[in-house]
């Protein structure tokens, strides 16, 4: 599968993933898919699922059906303004008796290597966008209110942005009325886009801070955390923040 002037994987991230991925597209049909990915791993999944017209049982027959094979693992690729992509790979790990499902969030800035964003899993590393960039990610090149709906619940689980404010709740309320039908100003669906935004873990409240031209995370497990444990290098910061540059 060739991915935004990739040809394979490996050059992105760690494992031999260019055989085993399929294009996720076909996802983005399934609203129990689509309460996944706006839900995260926060702790609103039932009042999340409710908006979109689904369970969490339903989620946990989505995962069994489509994200168990590790053959066929989907991919979603995200264009940026300043020309690179944002590669989104739901995987699934074996280990022991158990599936371990996975996400791997990959920046490939438009030229040179690509690196590690973020990771949803046991041990993952978030938050991976501030709201601005985010935004952008959802509206680079397209007008389209499904796409940006889309592209919007695709990256939520990496948003940790504690100054977000009203106008990211207004979009995630858009972006449920676009994708399930139910009007944006609803209350359960003012609440579930809140609930998106501020998912009230502690993992995901973002501070950032702009030092010397790069966007840094206080958040200790975020990869944009300089002094993280898993923080990309100095270099690669820059680039990050240099790629996902609003208005870029």
């Amino acid at each position: 599968m060739h991915l935004h002037g990739y040809d394979t994987v490996e050059s992105l991230g760690p494992g031999r993933l260019s055989s085993r991925v399929v294009d996720g597209t076909p996802l983005l049909a399934d609203p129990a898919f689509l309460a996944a990915e706006a839900a995260g791993v926060g702790p609103w999944t039932d009042e999340i699922c409710a908006v979109f017209g689904v369970t969490p049982d339903d989620l946990r027959t989505l995962r069994r059906r489509h994200l168990t094979n590790p053959d066929a693992l989907p991919v979603f690729t995200l264009p940026l303004a300043t020309g690179g992509a944002v590669l989104i790979i739901h995987r699934v790990d074996p280990m022991s008796d158990h599936l371990h499902y996975r996400t791997d969030y990959w920046l490939a800035p438009a030229t040179g290597t690509g690196m590690g964003l973020a990771e949803i899993s046991g041990h993952g590393s978030r938050p991976g966008l501030r709201w601005p960039e985010l935004r952008e990610i959802a509206r680079a090149g397209s007008p389209d209110r499904l796409v940006i709906a889309h592209r919007l619940l695709l990256l939520a689980p990496i948003l940790g942005d504690d100054s977000a404010g009203d106008e990211a709740v207004d979009w995630f309320a858009r972006a449920v009325e676009v994708v399930a039908g139910r009007d944006r100003r609803e209350r359960a669906v003012r609440d579930a886009a809140f609930m998106i935004v501020f998912p009230n873990d502690p993992f995901d409240e973002g501070a950032w801070s702009c030092v010397d031209g790069v966007w840094v995370c206080h958040v200790s497990h975020s990869r944009r955390n300089p002094v993280g444990g898993d923080a990309l290098r100095p270099d690669e910061l820059r680039r990050c923040s240099e790629a996902l540059a609003p208005g870029g």
